[in-house]
């Protein structure tokens, strides 16, 4: 076992790319001006740490030589420290069957992407400013206080929670799943588009079942368009006037 720790300079990095197997990544504020990275507990697997075109990337047994996940191994723990404010361009993130914590520190970026395997994300005032891609197999990602400006999300076994505001489309395919919404929006800042096969899908106090399909359209000038594709899973959507009457979801 290793631990390896890296410091960069902030002004020389535009991106963020975090990929890995299985490890607990956490992001935390740096004390100081810089961008530090700290890993520790690193198995066999390989790991990377370094900027490639402005880009800082993080990889644990990604490239190069594999070895199959000894599950009486201590997890790999991979924390990254940003100044605080600091705005990356494009951010992306996967992982396989560790955890990616970002609860502590808002993440600020124009572009994300996001692939959770089996594994889970946690995110507290998340600012994406354009699209933010999500792709969710088995895992389950948390989101509160967020803002995008488009969500686009992919949710096959696993679970999705978002709460925040949306400024422009959201687009959800959700195969066996979960998702869940608790908008900061009026239900009139969007038109709908609703599909479902044999699961459920629920906008406020609205519900279409078993092979039903609806469309609706904001007698108001839409902020965007809200798609949703339900095939033997939940989805479920309460926008402002409804989080007024109902109580938070638990953590």
């Amino acid at each position: 076992m290793e631990t390896k720790k890296d410091t960069f300079m902030p002004d020389a990095i535009k991106s963020l790319e975090i990929r890995v197997v299985t490890a607990n990544v956490q992001i935390k504020c740096s004390e100081d001006t810089l961008i530090h990275v700290e890993a520790e507990s690193l198995q066999e697997m390989d790991y990377v740490c370094e900027v490639r075109n402005q880009k800082l990337v993080v990889l644990y047994g990604v490239e190069g030589k594999k070895h199959l996940i000894n599950f009486n191994w201590k997890e790999a723990q991979i924390v990254l420290c940003f100044p605080k404010g600091k705005i990356f361009e494009h951010v992306a993130l996967e992982i396989g069957a560790g955890n990616i914590d970002m609860k502590e520190v808002p993440v600020l970026c124009n572009e994300m992407e996001a692939e959770i395997g089996a594994g889970k994300w946690h995110a507290a005032g998340l600012q994406v400013s354009g699209r933010l891609d999500l792709q969710v197999g088995a895992g389950e990602v948390k989101m509160k206080t967020a803002t995008v400006g488009t969500l686009n999300l992919e949710c096959g076994v696993g679970a999705c929670v978002y709460r925040g505001c949306v400024n422009e489309d959201i687009k959800v395919d959700c195969g066996v799943g979960s998702c869940k919404f608790e908008l900061d929006n009026k239900e009139s800042d969007f038109n709908y588009d609703v599909s479902c096969a044999l699961g459920n899908v629920r906008i406020n106090k609205s519900s279409i079942r078993c092979l039903g399909s609806k469309k609706i359209y904001s007698d108001s000038k839409a902020k965007g368009t809200i798609t949703l594709k339900c095939g033997l899973g939940n989805i479920e959507l309460n926008t402002i006037e409804k989080a007024k009457a109902t109580v938070h979801i638990n953590e």
